[in-house]
């Protein structure tokens, strides 16, 4: 099946996921929302947000060092235009190298400066 509820010493009831069940829902996650990919694996927000946790622990453990010579910088609103998100990426390799996410926009609309 993929999942399966275990009982840990100091916990009430956790799911044990497989690798491989673990690397289809990153899979689907690449295609679909969480909320799909939560309707159709049949699991909760807190235990998706689990695998991809893992998922990018586990890509950051395998990162050699960074020699690219185009970065990008966008931020971009999210949840109602409350809460930024600034992403850092290679734009080389096509891949993030960090994300953080910010309570509120630090530079006005007319702001030019870089």
């Amino acid at each position: 099946m993929g999942w399966s509820p275990c009982q840990f010493p100091g916990r009430n009831r956790a799911l044990v996921f497989t690798a491989m069940f673990e690397v289809l829902v990153i899979d689907w996650l690449k295609e679909a929302s969480i909320s799909a990919v939560s309707r159709l694996m049949g699991l909760s927000w807190n235990a998706i947000d689990g695998i991809m946790q893992r998922a990018v622990k586990r890509g950051l453990a395998r990162r050699t060092e960074i020699s690219s010579t185009r970065i990008g910088v966008d931020e971009t609103a999210f949840k109602k235009r409350h809460d930024y998100v600034t992403v850092l990426s290679d734009q080389d390799a096509g891949r993030v190298l960090h994300g953080a996410v910010t309570a509120k926009r630090r530079c006005s609309k007319h702001d030019t400066k870089v």
